[in-house]
């Protein structure tokens, strides 16, 4: 078993006679009392001194073991900079507030699932790669696009030379640059219809879905909504509009559909001309950014860890954030 020590990540300091671990961050922030006692066993458990200058019997020492397991301030973290993961598994045991002491574990469960990306577009091609670089090692990747020049400006997979080449395939081969033993199975279809989706579900086994599709507009959230249901498998959303960023989880046990949060906080979808399109305005810090949240979406639904039901909006033109209760009532 790997040595237990003290998480280096939640840098603990001293003021007003407590001990803080987690400073700065609300909900991850503990304390304890800044007596002498504490402080040596903080120097033992950092392995500044032994268990012999401890000056504790063995019964108190495995006591304040205990307290410290189970307010999430130990690890068997080894802190390896070479290890491919490391900050990774520094980011998870900051995050990890329970007794776990293992942050390797939830690195785990992300190379155990099997993600579905549905669409390959200003989003969903920037989410693969994050996904890929946390350690998602599974992926099946759904579109029948190919790329054209204008992808260039905001899909960071795509290059000049891949112009007019099919996207899954252009995708796969930028993933596997990332890691080289990544299993991934390729879609190269349109979704037409509901059952064109359901056909994927029934065909492929995955943990959680991710829409980043958005055609047929608007219908294709509803769509994932129906099978995420029917099959118990999450999906994730997430969109941009010009400067405002959505994200948002839909879990089949945990939370209320996309299409109920719609009917409570849409906007009217009326237009005054017939004879206009809405084109797509947006730029490539606006995609980084929508690919970003729903990533971290996706990791913390798979770990656990920072998961909230929650719907979250970004708007960046007035950088202001508001949240959205998914709960089921």
């Amino acid at each position: 078993m790997d040595e237990i020590r003290l998480k280096k990540t939640l840098q603990p300091v001293e003021r007003d006679g407590k001990i803080y671990f987690g400073v700065g961050q609300p909900g991850l922030e503990r304390t304890i009392d800044s007596s002498e006692e504490n402080k040596r066993f903080l120097r033992f458990l950092n392995k500044e001194i032994d268990k012999e200058n401890l000056n504790l019997s063995q019964s108190a020492i495995d006591e304040k073991m205990s307290f410290f397991e189970r307010n999430g301030l130990l690890t068997t973290n080894n802190y390896q900079k070479e290890y491919r993961y490391s900050r990774n598994l520094n980011f998870f045991e900051w995050m990890d507030t329970t007794d776990n002491i293992d942050p390797q574990k939830h690195q785990d469960r992300l190379s155990e699932a099997t993600i579905l990306v549905v669409g390959l577009g200003g989003i969903g091609a920037n989410v693969c790669e994050i996904l890929v670089r946390l350690g998602v090692s599974k992926l099946i990747i759904l579109d029948n696009d190919v790329v054209d020049e204008s992808n260039l400006t905001r899909q960071g997979t795509y290059f000049e030379e891949d112009i007019g080449r099919l996207k899954v395939n252009v995708v796969e081969k930028y993933l596997r640059k990332i890691n080289s033993k990544i299993e991934i199975e390729k879609v190269n279809t349109f979704l037409e219809t509901k059952e064109d989706l359901r056909s994927v579900f029934d065909t492929y086994q995955f943990d959680l879905s991710i829409c980043c599709a958005d055609i047929p507009k608007i219908i294709i959230d509803s769509w994932f909504d129906e099978l995420s249901i029917e099959y118990n498998r999450p999906f994730v959303a997430g969109s941009y509009a010009s400067t405002v960023i959505n994200t948002f989880c839909m879990h089949p046990e945990k939370t209320i559909t996309s299409s109920q949060l719609y009917g409570e906080r849409g906007a009217t979808r009326e237009q005054l001309l017939d004879d206009i399109s809405f084109p797509t305005s947006v730029i490539a810090p606006v995609t980084f950014m929508a690919a970003g949240l729903i990533a971290y979406q996706v990791q913390s639904v798979i770990t656990g860890l920072n998961y909230k039901e929650q719907a979250v909006q970004i708007d960046i033109f007035n950088w202001k954030v508001y949240e959205y209760d998914l709960s089921k009532k």
